[in-house]
């Protein structure tokens, strides 16, 4: 900031004008101060405000009538005040009061008079008090050279209209002035003309400008080649009925003369009189002037049209940027509006602005009421921010008695809220209000008279100019159009001269858009706009200088749009009556549900309602998610944040301890925003989850206002979030979808046969109808366009009809089926008859499943895929997954007799009943994996059930069941396992005899009690089973030993899971024992048994603390692995080796097991599993003393937790880098360590976490001798947790602020924290808290060996801890004392000892009080 800045004290309410202000001042080159750190508004005031009040040259205090009561803004005024009082007079405090404020609010913010009077702004804004605030801060005013676009006048050749009666009909009385200015007095000329020619029809202009671009042959072309002609010849009629005139050549020559002077002339029509019968005259397309060489509007010395009127008000000077628009489209469904498209006005616009960013602020009306636009003004006004351009395109009506109403819609029906009656309005009564308002522009999309008597209207009541768009403009054309106006009108030209560069930029250059065959839409369309003048041609903005012109075109214009899809390659066509419903309803309903069939185009329709939505301001974040972000509420949360948030690519849900907590951070950031999702593909989302989100949704509608969630789906609304406000999305009309056509074949690059591309309308109208209007019909048809011509593509849809007719009946989906028809046509016949087999899955079919299933090797499976992908028939979901639209199953089936069906059906189980045999035995390997193949598969493995329910005998029905269960229990997916366990019970009671079934369908029962918590009926029943087979004996069945092993195996893991590790154990082995011996009869898969067995025996040893045998039992089941072999359980059993060895102090070997098993679990891609062995390595090695390597193996881990986004793994790993860094006396990155640990708990709401990583880093800054923030820090930790909470450690913090006395010298500080450490620690452990530190545990192994008479062990082992230099000197400090309470000493003395840690010290005294009590003092 320089000392020359301005500073603008400003409420909240008023910062987008205190934004204009900044902006205004810039523009005239003055330096502005801006709080980038956002620093304002808190209650304290920030010392840098502080500062750039007292540096700044003036302050200007903004108030207004939403400013409020802001204390914080009173300090600033009060610092501004005092800065003024003790100046010399150069720093002023200026009052601006917006409208509606009067002097008298003045003594409210200030705490004396102010010294410099009030600047007050009227209604023209912020460009009419720029004069007098210019003046207060002793500035020169604005200069008209400030604009930049003041080119010499160009000569006006004036041709004005009157009706005479005398004259014939038809004929006008025109008098012709020559304008020099300045110059001398006008030459005039009055001749008799006429009859002029009269306008293009309509159907023509209709046709040219809205046919050529929907259906663009050559043939087209030619025809509107024809009317480029048909116009030129017009234009040239016009000049010679009027500029030809014998009595006007002498001025006509003059004009063109001086124009060749001056690169520049202007032609001026006006009519003398409000006759209304004028109007004809005025709207005629005199931008079509044409003489012999050339259309007049272009050419060396091109002629400036304008058209004047009677009013346009009083003049005013310009404003500054933001130039702000207003556009209000009102569709009322009862009158004749030809239901236009709403967006037509505002769709080009927006495009034409986008590259303008900031320099202007374009919003539509919501609702397009009387009342909505009443309050828009009024809040512009109140405000300080008017409107400057209003665009209404809607409905003009004339009555019989000649008055002119334009309807807006009225307020919403109840119930209907989609549905709109009209509210129509008096010209002359909007003309008022729009002039009240000090509106400089209006446009007005409409054409004839109708339009004109508006226009003229609107000038008698003050507004400076109308511009008037042709309903039936192209869109490229407005686009094109208002680049060059807007670009002209903020480098500070005039509106004529901003219309002319538009008019300008359409007749240089008539390319719009490619057509078919190769050649391109032409145009000639620069009459589209007029421009209706008053007695002045005003400027409407100020020109900002290139640097501020640069900055404010580099802002954004919408919100943000997330993952909201793309728009298809031809653009989004049609629809707009049910966009328009949409948003509609979107105004008060919270969850509207868009129906449609496949291909119908509800995931474009909402891509575009989205865009158009943020475009428009009416939301400022859109989100979209569909079936495969709803997996569970975790995928679909990181989904959503990643879209929503500011920072959201580096947001994760892994941040926070549970979901719950992520999904209340999101809202409380989000919810004071106005927020559209699109939930799309609502069929796919897992039913399993529907009361998951109907908690998640509903919580987070309840607390959000702005939230609104359009539901996309082909069925109905989901159960969740309700209740929906339900639309089906309808079909094109017959022109969107002739448009479709054509672009379908413009993007694909196709192009229909030359001798079919003069047929006319007529056919594509049919095919429009044949299809349905369904777009995905539509594109298909398209690709038969451009490959057999329209008629052959007709003929074939006739056909294909009367088949869907006689498959599908009446079906609705009808449209569907005959796209997936169009479709299947373009495979060859080899493929079409196997596909038949897809009438059986369900959701889609997994390629392997498919090649069993037709019997196709790889190769040529993948091939067919390929070409099926190719179409769009199946989208490839990896893991060999294929989704297909159900309609495609639906579609194929029906095209099946009884027989085929049969024939389908049995292939089908074929393929699936292969498919289950290869991923069982794959899931018991690689369980990750075939988890995420089987989320995708369920539905056909469980239609495979059903299928088998009906014919399969009890035993084979009980073991698919059984594998089922299985493969489900993991996914989460509760209706379908329960629907899978039930048929396993039922084929269970079947089976009467003891057999492999039985045992299975048994065991299974036991899993699923074990699985619901229900421990105890659970071993029970494990007990009864062992029983069982064990009477039935090893040879029972085949297999049945193998059964026998197992069941001892699930009992010994049941006992393990109740605590019991003794009896745990006993039946393990006794399992292990059983397998080995299968195994060495040549079962394979004993021999894995017997290892999984041995690892369990392993984790119940080490429970036990019978680590010696653990480590047997762990090294044993390694051994039993086969040699090389990776897998995940070798990983594991590896690490537990290593945390036993750990254990007993073998660190070198606990390092090497760790080490393999991060290898291990690298190779099989489990990163969690390698950042925990990383973690693991690097304990070892500092328990080791090795504390580089220590350091670099957490590192490591550290990388891998933060590329999982694990928010506890990297804070608790920080923590070891914390102290890794300490002891290496790194203390500045012990510091950044323990600094992020802290941040990172704070973020995760853990007050433990946070307090332990404040204490740490305390401890560190006292080292550096940083006592000042070390007692920041603590104080900072004692804040983490209530003093009366569990976890708080309130005694941690005395230590730290002990340390820091000490520090400092001043020991009687230090002494008073150490004693409230001490005290706080016992109140702690006297209350039950637990201390496991290792000095801690060594208490409690004195006391219980002292108890126990045997004290010989303990002695030696506190002699060898004494010996080993890792321990620090406050650890030997401790085991001094430990030794000699071992050697009887039980003086509490011992306790009380400065040098002793604080924990040490009541350690001790818990020891001697506690052998006090228990009689061995």
């Amino acid at each position: 900031m320089t000392a020359a800045a301005l500073f603008i004290c400003h409420a909240v309410p008023d910062a987008a004008f205190a934004e204009d202000l900044a902006v205004a001042l810039e523009t005239f080159r003055l330096g502005v101060w801006r709080d980038q750190r956002k620093q304002r508004g808190s209650e304290r005031l920030a010392p840098d405000v502080r500062w750039a009040i007292e540096q700044a040259r003036q302050v200007i205090v903004v108030l207004g009538l939403n400013s409020g009561d802001p204390a914080w803004l009173r300090r600033e005024i009060e610092v501004a005040q005092n800065v003024e009082r003790r100046g010399t007079g150069v720093y002023r405090v200026i009052p601006l009061l917006l409208p509606g404020v009067d002097d008298a609010a003045l003594a409210a913010w200030f705490s004396s008079p102010p010294r410099s009077a009030p600047i007050r702004l009227s209604n023209g804004g912020l460009g009419a008090a720029l004069p007098d605030l210019l003046a207060a801060l002793g500035e020169p005013p604005p200069a008209e050279a400030a604009s930049g676009r003041n080119p010499t006048p160009p000569t006006d050749l004036e041709l004005s209209f009157r009706r005479d009666p005398a004259l014939p009909a038809g004929r006008w009385r025109m008098t012709i002035r020559l304008n020099r200015r300045p110059g001398p007095k006008p030459a005039a000329a009055t001749v008799v003309i006429g009859p002029l020619p009269p306008p293009p029809a309509a159907r023509i202009l209709h046709g040219y400008w809205q046919d050529l671009p929907r259906w663009p042959t050559d043939a087209v072309r030619q025809v509107a080649r024809q009317t480029d002609a048909w116009l030129a010849v017009w234009g040239q009629t016009l000049y010679r009925t009027t500029l030809a005139a014998p009595e006007a050549q002498t001025l006509i020559a003059a004009w063109r003369k001086e124009a060749l002077d001056l690169s520049e002339r202007r032609l001026t029509i006006q009519i003398e009189t409000d006759d209304p019968g004028s109007a004809a005259v005025i709207d005629l397309p005199w931008e079509l002037l044409r003489d012999e060489a050339d259309f007049l509007i272009q050419g060396k010395s091109p002629a400036q049209l304008q058209r004047r009127l009677s009013g346009g008000g009083d003049p005013f000077p310009p404003a500054p940027a933001p130039l702000r628009i207003l556009t209000i489209s009102p569709r009322p469904d009862t009158e004749p509006t030809g239901h236009a498209d709403y967006r037509r006005s505002a769709l080009p616009l927006f495009a034409a602005l986008d590259s303008l960013g900031g320099l202007v602020e374009a919003t539509v009306l919501t609702p397009p009421g009387l009342a909505a636009l009443e309050k828009q003004l009024n809040d512009a006004w109140a405000g300080g921010r008017p409107l400057t351009v209003l665009y209404l395109d809607g409905y003009l009506r004339q009555d019989a008695d000649g008055d002119l109403r334009f309807g807006f819609e009225a307020p919403g029906v109840p119930g209907a809220s989609a549905c709109r009656d009209a509210h129509f309005v008096a010209g002359p009564a909007l003309a008022e209000l729009l002039a009240t308002y000090h509106l400089r522009l209006v446009v007005l999309t409409g054409v004839g008279s109708a339009a004109v008597k508006l226009a003229a209207i609107l000038l008698k009541a003050g507004i400076p100019g109308v511009l008037t768009v042709h309903p039936d403009a192209a869109v490229e054309t407005l686009r094109r159009f208002w680049t060059a106006f807007y670009e002209e009108l903020l480098r500070g030209a005039r509106l004529a001269q901003a219309l002319f560069a538009g008019q300008r930029r359409l007749a240089g250059d008539g390319y719009r858009a490619p057509g078919l065959g190769g050649g391109g839409i032409h145009l000639l369309d620069g009459f589209v706009c007029k421009l209706y003048l008053g007695q002045h041609d005003p400027r409407l903005v100020v020109r900002p200088p290139l640097e501020l012109w640069r900055r404010l075109a580099g802002q954004p214009h919408s919100g943000s749009l997330g993952g909201l899809p793309e728009l298809p390659a031809t653009g989004f066509i049609g629809h707009s009556r049910d966009l328009l419903s949409l948003e509609r309803l979107l105004e008060d309903r919270s969850t509207v549900f868009l129906r449609g069939a496949g291909g119908s185009g509800k995931t474009a329709a909402a891509a575009a309602l989205g865009r158009w939505l943020a475009g428009c301001g009416r939301f400022y974040r859109v989100a979209y998610v569909d079936g495969s972000d709803a997996g569970n509420l975790h995928t679909l949360l990181e989904s959503l944040g990643r879209q929503l948030l500011p920072d959201g690519g580096h947001w994760s849900v892994d941040r926070y301890p549970t979901a719950w907590q992520a999904l209340d951070d999101l809202r409380q950031t989000l919810r004071t925003q106005a927020t559209l999702i699109v939930l799309d593909q609502l069929e796919q989302w897992p039913s399993e989850h529907d009361e998951l989100f109907d908690q998640f949704w509903k919580q987070w509608l309840d607390d959000w206002p702005g939230l609104r969630l359009l539901g996309l789906g082909r069925l109905g609304p989901p159960p969740f979030a309700r209740p929906w406000t339900e639309i089906k999305l309808g079909s094109l009309d017959e022109s969107d979808a002739i448009t479709l056509l054509s672009q379908t074949l413009l993007a694909a690059r196709e192009t229909p046969p030359v001798a079919d591309s003069s047929a006319g309308f007529r056919p594509l109208r049919e095919l429009a109808v044949l299809a349905g209007g369904h777009p995905g019909a539509l594109r298909r048809v398209a690709h038969e366009i451009g490959e057999r011509g329209v008629e052959a593509a007709l003929a074939l849809l006739r056909r294909l009809r009367s088949e869907l007719l006689r498959q599908h009946g009446d079906d609705p989906q009808w449209p569907l089926y005959l796209s997936l028809e169009l479709t299947l046509r373009q495979l060859p016949e080899s493929d079409r008859g196997p596909l038949a087999v897809l009438a059986f899955f369900r959701q889609g079919a997994n390629r392997l499943a498919l090649s069993y299933a037709l019997a196709m090797d790889a190769p040529a499976i993948n091939a067919l895929v390929d070409r099926l992908i190719g179409l769009g028939l199946v989208e490839d979901q990896g893991y060999g997954h294929l989704r297909f639209d159900p309609a495609l199953a639906h579609h194929l089936s029906k095209a099946l007799d009884a027989s085929q069906q049969a024939v389908w059906r049995e292939r089908w189980r074929t393929g699936m009943t292969r498919f289950l045999a290869v991923i069982y035995p794959q899931y018991f390997k690689d369980g990750a994996r075939t988890t995420r193949l089987l989320r995708l598969e369920w539905p056909n493995l469980l239609a495979l059930l059903r299928d088998a329910q009906q014919s399969a005998a009890p035993e084979a029905l009980a073991r698919l069941a059984g594998q089922l269960e299985q493969l489900l229990v993991g996914l989460g997916i509760p209706a379908a396992l329960a629907e899978v366990v039930a048929a396993r019970e039922r084929a269970g009671q079947a089976l009467l005899e003891w057999s492999r079934g039985r045992f299975e369908t048994e065991r299974l029962r036991i899993e699923r009690l074990r699985d619901a918590g229900s421990l105890e009926d659970a071993l029970q029943s494990a007990r009864q089973l062992q029983f069982r087979a064990q009477v039935a004996g090893a040879d029972a069945y085949s297999g049945a030993a193998y059964d026998l092993a197992r069941i001892g195996f699930e009992l010994g893991k049941l006992l393990k899971l109740a605590g019991a590790a003794e009896p745990a154990v006993r039946e393990l082995e006794a399992a292990r024992s059983q397998f080995q011996t299968l195994a060495e009869a040549g079962n394979a898969s004993a021999g894995r048994m017997a290892a999984v067995a041995g690892a369990e025996i392993g984790d119940c040893l080490s429970y036990l603390r019978r680590l010696q045998e653990a480590a047997s039992a762990y090294e044993v089941a390694l051994a039993q692995a086969e040699p090389n072999a990776i897998s995940p359980a070798i990983a594991a059993n590896q690490m537990q080796l290593g945390l036993v060895r750990q254990r007993q102090g073998c660190y070198t070997e606990a390092a090497l097991l760790y080490e393999a098993a991060r290898r291990a679990f690298e190779k099989l891609g489990e990163p969690e599993g390698a950042a925990q062995a990383w973690r693991q390595l690097g304990l070892a090695h500092k328990l080791d003393g090795r504390m580089e390597a220590a350091l670099t193996a957490c590192q490591q881990a550290l990388y891998l937790y933060e590329q999982q986004r694990n928010r506890n793994g990297v804070a608790e790993v920080l923590g070891e880098l914390g102290h890794l860094h300490q002891v290496l006396n790194q203390l500045e990155e012990s510091v950044l360590a323990y600094r992020r640990m802290a941040e990172l708990y704070r973020q995760m709401g853990d007050g433990r976490g946070e307090e332990t990583s404040r204490n740490r880093l305390a401890n560190v800054l006292i080292q550096l001798r940083r006592p000042d923030e070390a007692r920041q820090e603590l104080y900072r930790a004692s804040e983490c947790n209530l003093p009366e909470s569990p976890t708080a450690r309130n005694w941690a913090i005395r230590r730290g602020l002990r340390d820091i006395g000490q520090t400092v010298e001043n020991p009687s500080v230090a002494d008073q924290a150490r004693q409230q450490a001490i005290q706080k620690y016992l109140a702690y452990r006297r209350v039950g808290g637990e201390n496991a530190n290792a000095g801690a545990k060594l208490c409690t192994q004195i006391s219980q060996a002292i108890r126990a008479g045997d004290t010989e062990a303990m002695t030696a082992k506190l002699a060898q801890i004494m010996a080993s230099p890792n321990v620090p000197a406050d650890g030997k400090l401790l085991i001094k004392k430990l030794q000699a309470i071992l050697a009887g000493e039980r003086n509490l003395a011992l306790a009380v000892d400065s040098n002793l840690h604080y924990q040490y010290a009541v350690e001790i005294q818990l020891l001697l009080e506690e052998l006090a009590r228990s009689g061995h003092s």
